[in-house]
């Protein structure tokens, strides 16, 4: 992720993807982030 926000910027691991379709509502995607990598979850603020 890049300039979402100071303290998450950084490499994640993507754990499950879960896509679900629905004929009211659309498509919604739900992303589950697994272990920070490098810099993430460090603020320089």
């Amino acid at each position: 992720m890049i300039n979402l926000r100071a303290g998450v910027d950084g490499g994640d691991t993507i754990a499950p993807i879960t896509n679900t379709l629905d004929r009211g509502s659309g498509c919604t995607n739900q992303i589950s982030l697994g272990n920070p990598q490098g810099s993430a979850g460090a603020d320089s603020r």
